[in-house]
């Protein structure tokens, strides 16, 4: 494997991980009121295609060593694209539960971990 492939690696590694804080914090919150819909959209739609990407650059048989090139952009964009889909999908439904409500996202984010909390103090 060139050095090359390794320096990939760990750029995605670094893709793979850049997501999670904001994951975790949003699987905790549910509030995705600060985060752009457009630039999400965006970003699963570019993590899925270089998925894709790096997944014909491995299965090229035209070069023994595409393996390896397409391998760090598979990858990162598998975790990447996993991350952020999950995270566009809870978006999405936050704004559909808030247009529903007649509320705006924010507002809907806020008061549904209000909700959260006061049942959590409640088993206590």
């Amino acid at each position: 494997m060139n050095w090359y492939i390794h320096v990939g690696l760990i750029a995605a590694a670094c893709v793979a991980i850049y997501n999670v804080p904001m994951f975790i914090k949003i699987l905790k919150t549910k509030n995705t009121a600060g985060i752009s819909l457009i630039m999400y959209i965006l970003l699963v739609m570019a993590c899925w295609f270089f998925f894709i990407n790096g997944l014909g650059m491995m299965l090229d048989g035209s070069n023994q060593n595409n393996v390896y090139n397409g391998l760090p952009i598979f990858l990162a964009n598998l975790f990447g694209g996993a991350f952020s889909t999950i995270i566009l999908t809870i978006k999405c439904k936050n704004m559909i539960n808030a247009k529903a409500a007649n509320l705006s996202e924010a507002k809907y984010c806020e008061e549904k971990l209000l909700q959260a909390r006061s049942k959590k103090r409640e088993k206590i």
